[in-house]
């Protein structure tokens, strides 16, 4: 049911970034960057639990996830 989900999910969002001809083709380049990033991660997380434990396993996501948002414009104060 996965494999469903998965295969009409990703040709029906691309084709939904695909709309506006302005921001259509970083829209794409995202989606496509997640779609690799979904099914290359699984296996790297796995590889580094195995090789360092379940803990450095899930300290990976949590300093990319720190890194990220503190570089991201969303996470800055509002000025008043």
């Amino acid at each position: 049911m996965l494999g469903i989900g998965l295969a009409l999910g990703f040709p029906m969002s691309v084709a939904s970034m695909g709309d506006d001809p302005v921001r259509a083709a970083a829209r794409v380049m995202i989606v496509s960057v997640v779609y690799l990033s979904n099914i290359f991660v699984g296996p790297a997380l796995g590889s580094v639990g195995q090789a360092y434990g379940v803990t450095a396993a899930f300290a990976v996501p949590l300093a990319f996830l720190l890194a990220s948002a503190s570089v991201a414009r969303a996470t800055r104060p509002l000025c008043r």
